[in-house]
Order: C-alpha cells, then sequence, then structure tokens
C-alpha cells in the first residue's frame, strides 16, 4: 500500500528560520496584562493654573522591565512633548508626572504617547482630559498594542507549516484520505460490529456528552475533506487493520484535571490519538486539534463565521504532536446565550457542560399558584405593617418569606428533586431579580441576630447564607455534596457581617453595569464604583470555595458597539486569582455589533492566559480577509471610546453620545465596503461579513437617531416631517432585517425578543411626528 500517511520532509532550500515570520520580541511583557497602565491628576500644589497627570505602571509579573515613555504636545491642555524612562520593578508600580496648563478652550482633549519596553515600541497612549464642574481631570486611559506582526508565531495562534516538528503526516491530500476516524467510545451492534455515525446519533440511551461528541466527530470529518477537497475520512468504531486512523478513545487509567482534559499524541505509525477521561473532554480535544493543529475557525456561528484553510493541492499535513488541555475554569456555559451551542463547543466555550449557571429561582420554587397569597400569607414576602409585598413583573415577581418553616420545608423538597438529576451539580436559591424582600418580625429578628442595623430588605446577605444552611441541613445524603447558588448580586452583593457560607454554597458574583464601570478594568482604581467591585471580589473569594462570576459582554438594552474586549483580558484574569472558579457570561447574541466580544470571551474562558491581541489579529485576518484593516479600525475605535469616557456606571447608554462616535465607526464600515465590493464569488463571504456588520450598526444608529433625534454636528434639527420620514424609513428597513436573519447561512443579527423593543421606539418616534404635523 502506498503510504500517504507518513512523510518525512527534508529541507532542501531557504532554512526554515528565513521562511518563519517574525517571532515575539523579548523585551515584552510575557502578557499584555502584566503591564497594567492608568492614570490619575491632582491639582499642582506649587500652581495653580496647572494639573499633574500621573501615569502609573503597574507591574503584576516577576520581571522587571525599563519603559519607555513618549508623549506629544497638545496646546489646549498646555502639554509640552516629552519622553521619560521609567524602571518599573517586579510586582511594583512606578509612576512618571507629566504637568500640565490647561487653557480655557479644554473641554475634552486625547493626550497622544508611545510606550516601548526597552528598544521595542509596544503600545500607543492615549489619556482623555475633560473639564468637570470647572475643574480639569483625567478621565481615562487606554493603551493599545501597536499591530503587532509576529501574532501568527505565537502559541495563541494556529500553528504554521514552518512550526510543525517531523516526522509530518499527511491527513488526506487532493480529496482522497488513507486514514480512518476510529471512535471507540463508539457503541456496538448487538453482533459486535461498529455503528454508522448516524446510527449512533440515533442509539439510546445517549450518555452525558455523547450527542456533542458526535457534532465533533461530523466535523473531524466534514472540514477535514474540505480541506482536502474531496471525500470525507471513514468512520468507525473498530480499529481496520493496517490502515493509518485519527483514534478516538476514553482512557481511564489517566488521572485527568477536569472532566474537559485531552491529550494530542501522534505515533510513530503515524496515527493521531484523542484520549481524554470523559467524552467531554474527547470533544474539547478534536476541537484543539482542529483550530490549532489544522487553522480552522469559526468567528461567528453558522456557515458565515466558518473560515476554514483550503491547502495547495488538498494537503492536509500535520507534524509531531504530544500536548495536553484542560480548561482555566471548572465550568462555563458558553457565549453565545443558548442560541449556538455547536459554536460554543467548536470554540471550547462550553466547559464542565456549564453545569455552574443558575439565576434567579424563587418564582420557580414556589408558585402563587400552588400556594395563593391570601391562604398562605405567612409564606410570602411581608412589609413591617404586614401588607403582602406582591410585585407582578417580568424580572422579578413576588419573593416568598425565607424564614417561614412551611417555605424551608417545600423548597428543600424541590431542591432535592432537582439535585436527584444525576448530571446536576448545583440547584438555585436565588431570589427573584430585585423583589422586594420579607420584612416580617422573623425575619427582621434574623437580620439582628446577625447584626444587620438597616433592616430595610436591602442587605440581605447574611440572611440568604442562613436560608441556604437551612436548606442545605434538609438535603439527603446523596444531595449533600452538591451546590446551592445564591448570586452576589442586589441584594446580597454585599460581604456578610457575621454568616458563614457552607462548604457546598457557591455565589456567583455578578459586576452589574447599572452600578459598577464598564468602561475599565475592575483592577483600575480611577473608577470609584470599580474599588468597590474589586473589593467585594477578594472578599468572597476568601469566603467560598466554587465562587462564580458574571458578567455582560452582550448587551441587554444597547444593541450598539459594546467595548468590552480590552476590559475582559484583564478582569477574568483578575477573578481567577482572588479565588475565582467558575464562569457564566451573559453574552445576548447581538452577533453582529458585539459578536467578537463573544467569540473573544470564549476563548479566553478556556484559556484566561491566552494572548487577547493574538486572538484579535487572527479573528482581523480571518474573518475579514482583504477588508481586515478598516475592520480593525473600526473595532479597535469601538475599545478606544469606552476606555476614554469619563468613568461611571451605564456605559453603553453614555458612549452613544460622544462626538463624532456615530460617523467615525461608520466611515471604518463605508471603507471596508469599499474593499469588498467588487471581490469574485469565491470571496463572497467577506462581502457578506461586512454587511452583516454594517446591518447591525445600522439597527443601533437608526434607533439612537429617532430615540434621541439626534442630527450630525454642523446640520440643522429635523422638521416634523423629517422626523416622520425618518421612522417609517427605519421601519421599513428594519422590516426587512427580519425578513433576513436568521438563516441557515447567518447568525442572529440581534435576538428576536429585542426586536419589539426597537420598532417601540421607531413608532412612538413616527406617531408623535404625526400628532405634531396634526397641531
Amino acid at each position: 500500500m502506498k503510504q500517504l500517511h507518513l512523510l518525512i520532509l527534508l529541507c532542501v532550500s531557504a532554512p526554515l528560520a528565513a521562511l518563519a515570520e517574525p517571532a515575539k520580541p523579548a523585551a515584552l511583557p510575557g502578557n499584555y496584562r502584566d503591564i497594567q497602565i492608568y492614570t490619575t491628576s491632582r491639582p499642582d500644589p506649587d500652581d495653580a493654573a496647572a494639573l499633574i497627570a500621573t501615569v502609573h505602571f503597574v507591574n503584576r509579573s516577576e520581571r522587571k522591565f525599563r519603559v519607555g515613555l513618549q508623549w506629544s504636545a497638545n496646546d489646549t491642555a498646555g502639554l509640552s512633548a516629552g519622553n521619560a524612562d521609567i524602571d518599573v520593578g517586579a510586582a511594583t508600580t512606578a509612576t512618571r508626572d507629566l504637568t500640565l496648563r490647561p487653557t480655557d478652550a479644554l473641554q475634552y482633549e486625547i493626550l497622544h504617547g508611545e510606550i516601548s519596553f526597552g528598544s521595542t515600541p509596544a503600545r500607543e497612549l492615549f489619556i482623555a482630559v475633560q473639564r468637570i464642574d470647572d475643574a480639569v481631570r483625567v478621565v481615562g486611559t487606554h493603551a493599545p498594542r501597536f499591530q503587532i506582526d509576529w501574532w501568527r508565531g505565537h502559541d495563541s495562534s494556529s500553528l504554521r507549516d514552518d512550526q510543525r516538528i517531523g516526522p509530518k503526516i499527511i491527513l488526506a491530500a487532493g480529496g482522497e484520505s488513507e486514514f480512518a476516524i476510529v471512535c471507540e467510545a463508539m457503541p456496538r451492534t448487538e453482533d459486535g460490529s461498529s455503528l454508522t455515525l448516524d446510527a449512533w446519533s440515533e442509539y439510546k440511551p445517549h450518555r452525558s456528552g455523547e450527542s456533542q461528541l458526535i457534532d465533533a466527530i461530523r466535523d473531524l470529518q466534514h472540514y477535514i475533506g474540505v480541506m482536502s477537497g474531496g471525500g470525507e475520512m471513514r468512520i468507525t468504531g473498530i480499529r481496520p487493520k493496517r490502515q493509518a486512523a485519527i483514534v478516538i478513545s476514553i482512557d481511564a487509567t489517566e488521572s485527568w484535571p477536569h472532566n474537559d482534559a485531552f491529550r494530542l499524541r501522534t505515533t510513530e505509525a503515524g496515527d493521531l490519538l484523542i484520549t481524554a477521561g470523559e467524552l467531554d473532554g474527547l470533544r474539547q480535544g478534536i476541537y484543539r486539534f482542529l483550530t490549532r493543529h489544522l487553522n480552522c475557525h469559526w468567528f461567528m456561528p453558522a456557515e458565515l463565521g466558518a473560515e476554514i484553510p483550503k491547502p495547495v493541492n488538498g494537503r492536509v499535513v500535520i507534524g509531531k504532536i504530544d500536548e495536553t488541555g484542560s480548561p482555566s475554569f471548572f465550568s462555563n456555559r458558553g457565549t453565545s446565550w443558548g442560541v449556538a451551542d455547536r459554536w460554543d463547543h467548536r470554540n471550547k466555550s462550553i466547559i464542565n457542560q456549564g453545569r455552574m449557571a443558575f439565576g434567579h429561582a424563587w418564582t420557580a420554587l414556589l408558585s402563587k399558584n400552588d400556594f395563593p397569597y391570601e391562604e398562605h400569607p405567612d409564606m410570602w414576602a411581608k412589609d413591617r405593617d404586614g401588607k403582602l409585598l406582591v410585585r407582578e413583573a417580568s424580572s422579578g415577581q413576588t419573593n416568598f418569606c425565607s424564614t417561614s418553616p412551611e417555605v424551608m420545608a417545600f423548597v428543600a423538597k424541590k431542591i432535592n428533586q432537582q439535585l436527584s438529576d444525576p448530571n446536576a451539580l448545583i440547584a438555585s436559591l436565588d431570589p427573584n431579580d430585585y423583589s422586594p424582600m420579607c420584612l416580617c418580625p422573623r425575619c427582621l429578628a434574623l437580620d439582628e441576630q446577625y447584626g444587620v442595623k438597616d433592616q430595610d430588605g436591602k442587605f440581605v446577605s447574611d440572611r440568604l447564607l442562613h436560608f441556604s444552611q437551612e436548606i442545605h441541613d434538609r438535603l439527603e445524603p446523596q444531595n449533600k455534596d452538591k451546590f446551592l447558588g445564591i448570586l452576589v448580586y442586589a441584594y446580597q452583593i454585599e460581604l456578610p457581617i457575621k454568616a458563614k457560607p457552607h462548604k457546598n454554597h457557591t455565589g456567583m458574583v455578578c459586576n452589574m453595569g447599572w452600578t459598577y464601570d464598564h468602561t475599565r478594568p475592575f483592577t483600575d482604581p480611577t473608577a470609584p464604583t470599580n474599588v468597590k467591585f474589586y473589593d467585594l471580589l477578594k472578599g468572597w473569594g476568601e469566603l467560598l470555595t466554587q465562587f462564580g462570576y458574571y458578567d455582560y459582554y452582550g448587551h441587554w438594552r444597547h444593541f450598539g458597539p459594546w467595548g468590552q474586549i480590552y476590559k475582559m483580558r484583564e478582569d477574568l484574569p483578575a477573578f481567577r486569582d482572588v479565588g475565582g472558579t467558575y464562569l457564566m457570561l451573559e453574552c445576548q447574541p447581538n452577533f453582529a455589533m458585539q459578536g467578537l466580544n463573544h467569540y473573544i470571551a470564549g476563548r479566553l474562558s478556556w484559556d484566561v492566559d491566552v494572548d487577547v491581541d493574538v486572538l484579535l489579529e487572527a479573528f482581523f485576518a480571518g474573518y475579514h480577509g482583504p477588508a481586515a484593516a478598516p475592520m480593525r479600525d473600526f473595532y479597535m475605535d469601538i475599545e478606544k471610546y469606552y476606555a476614554l469616557l469619563r468613568p461611571g456606571p451605564n456605559a453603553g447608554e453614555r458612549v452613544r453620545h460622544t462626538p463624532g462616535f456615530w460617523e467615525n465607526l461608520q466611515g471604518h464600515l463605508d471603507a471596508a465596503q469599499a474593499i469588498v465590493v467588487a471581490l469574485p464569488e469565491e470571496d463572497k463571504r467577506f462581502k457578506d461579513r461586512v454587511a452583516f456588520t454594517r446591518d447591525g450598526f445600522e439597527i443601533a444608529w437608526r434607533q439612537y437617531q429617532v430615540e434621541k433625534d439626534y442630527v450630525s454636528p454642523g446640520n440643522p434639527p429635523r422638521t416634523q416631517a423629517e422626523k416622520l420620514k425618518l421612522a417609517n424609513e427605519s421601519l421599513t428597513w428594519f422590516a426587512t432585517m427580519e425578513e433576513k436573519y436568521p438563516a441557515p447561512y447567518w447568525p442572529l443579527v440581534l435576538p428576536s425578543y429585542f426586536y419589539p423593543r426597537v420598532e417601540q421606539v421607531l413608532n412612538k418616534a413616527k406617531q408623535a411626528a404625526e400628532a405634531k404635523l396634526k397641531e
């Protein structure tokens, strides 16, 4: 048999080093977050007309750095150009003061500079200065990397061919392959023969993770076939004799660090082995192989987001492999908010099946239909006068009384039922969303027992930890080792005064955008609310053995650009460092505008130490191809607008009002559109991807224009007739979006449950304009 599967390549031309991409300069920090940069300001005590801006270099690594800082002159801010070299010791902070003498004309200025490490230029520096209440102060700092040229050779990227270690193995070539895919975890027929993959998918009962593994094996077969330009590998559960194989198998002899851990290994015989302790680990290993070793990527859901290489002559080649993989976090439910689980699996962002996910639960645990208020008043929340606190809202309905013996008995029964599912790992005890808490004498007495002074039902951390203990005490023996979860959120976000969580109580802290600052990482002390949040994280991290993090990387109300990349790149590692163990990331599936957040968050959830800039450059080059340059500017400017916004909550609502925000971003989309408009049919996907992004941007832009009656600077206000025309045009255009998305090729441009919100805004503006015209 002709052995296509094993090929030892001899270098007969230029050495591989001469062909390699540039390597990351050694002077740079190992990870971007190793040097965090922020700026504070204070009046100059020796000069009333001057302002001292202090640039802080926080070294979170064990290396010392020589940092070069250059800054440009800004006449309005009264800043002269200059430069300085700063030595930053390991695990220390160094600073440099800049003196400004702002002119009366200063309202908002962005100072510009550059940062180098040794002789290597590394980052741009932007410092926002704003006049607030007749005083000038620094309000934001942004220090993005220069566009890097070494990303393709970095460990966070896919392997290039010149990085493969021989002997090299040809998996397929010219539409043919001598390999079989052997999944030894596949069930057998009654006579011991192998099932087909289709028969396996119909086989019952399925084990936990089995259907997802079947999908992964289909992807392995399909995408190697796409790359080779032809046929697909045979899939079987029994190893064929004398045939090379990709062998997928459970290894129960290994001590695996996590349910999803895996090993990839090639053999001297030219086989590829994918092993794990559980089926979920096999799935993760398959997708690691496809992304890292075959350069297959799924940047967005559906086929629109798939970027699969087409090697010369269909030669699908790998080198020697021996690696293990295990996630950074114990659990994550993915980042598509449940609408694209297969996309999440392809990006390895569903970890441990997302089993540590939970939320508001009291309505589901105890219903007014089962226990009417009038017949069971002692079971429901009351005010100090004994009046029932009835609430009917979509975000959270009436709470029960957590100190009622009847409630505790009933809830414990419900929780035992939930935890009886062998796959269940956690049950939620979290109250309804911002619903009033009970103020009956029994609840207030419990608060007093724990030292709660403000007994208004808005500090209930101790009370809820007590409730969790009461339910845990009532769990059946087989459920005692599972978890009871309560969000660290709303009225229970503060640290408890005296109560201590039991060992199987878990909390998930919520970085609430309406309370905390989403313009910068929570480790940046220039946002007062973030200082408070970071302290809460550290405190809860010391109390809880399982500690979760909930953040909003897809916005529930702001459908436009939502710049969270530079925040999450530092937040998620910082959360891990304070004892964080699992994630639940609310990424509302607005993929057109916020899908890059979802992609990067998913990749970080698997490997929190991944180089985010490498992922970004791979996204721009792979997803946008010939339009990479203007689309890079588009996404990077989004991040800059947020980072340089004045600190405070509700960032998504505030950034929309920044002068030039919409127009500048629209310019980048126009530039990208001009590049892709005439692309040939085989590159149609790049044209469609720009159109997809433009459509998402247009939804938010039209809504904002109508909602805020926004007119671009320099243009006169709209007449009522013009307002009516804009509303009608927007409604008509918006209807076409509902028809266009979703379809098999396209991911969601906006979740269906958000469409009524946009239509309501447009209809309200239309009706107001019509009413004015009739006056």
